[in-house]
């Protein structure tokens, strides 16, 4: 009896201490765990569209990439084709003309084929030098040189109807007015033939 009634006089002198600090600290733990659960929720939601981001970009780069080294591919095939194109057309109508024995007419067809392997060609490197050489030429051409291969005509004024520079008038009204033979030529050899088969008017008749 005296030990209880010594506990209660105690308990009624002295009450019992209340924990406010670790209230508080529970009560706060509670927000910071449900916050520390959401942001881990956020980072995994985020680090899968990251990831599908980056797949989808990467993508689209290596489609881009292609694109473009195809686009770039052709551009070089197409360049290394116009050099050939040019390279083959320069020499061939300046090997026309590189020998002295070399004839006006065989630089005119020199021109005429360079101007139809440059035709073949998008940049046309060799065109201005080729319709340069042609322009000179015209006036140098004797009349016995101004003529084309039979089968040629047509051929060679398709391809200068196909070229844009502006001198290109000059050359195919050239052309146009050209024939497919040596008409010169062949006109002296049949009035040489015709003479030699004719009798002399001159000639004393024979008894």
């Amino acid at each position: 009896m005296s030990a209880v009634l010594s506990v209660t006089a105690v308990v009624r002198c002295e009450p019992m201490e209340f924990d406010a600090v670790a209230l508080l600290a529970s009560i706060i733990s509670i927000p910071v765990a449900v916050l520390a659960i959401f942001l881990a929720i956020n980072y995994l939601v985020f680090e899968n569209k990251m990831k599908e981001y980056v797949k989808n970009t990467v993508s689209d780069l290596e489609r881009r990439v292609n694109s473009e080294t195809g686009t770039i591919k052709a551009e070089l095939e197409s360049q290394v084709k116009d050099i050939t194109h040019a390279v083959k057309s320069y020499f061939i109508y300046a090997n026309s003309g590189s020998f002295i024995v070399s004839s006006m007419h065989s630089r005119l067809i020199g021109c005429l084929e360079g101007l139809k392997e440059e035709e073949a060609s998008k940049q046309k490197y060799a065109l201005d030098a080729i319709m340069e050489e042609f322009v000179a030429l015209i006036p140098r051409l004797r009349e016995d040189e101004r003529y084309l291969p039979i089968g040629t005509k047509q051929e060679y004024l398709n391809v200068i109807r196909h070229i844009d520079h502006p001198d290109i008038n000059t050359i195919l009204n050239f052309v146009c007015g050209l024939n497919e033979e040596c008409t010169t030529n062949d006109g002296q050899e049949e009035q040489e033939e015709q003479e030699e088969s004719e009798p002399d008017s001159n000639a004393t008749p024979l008894e």
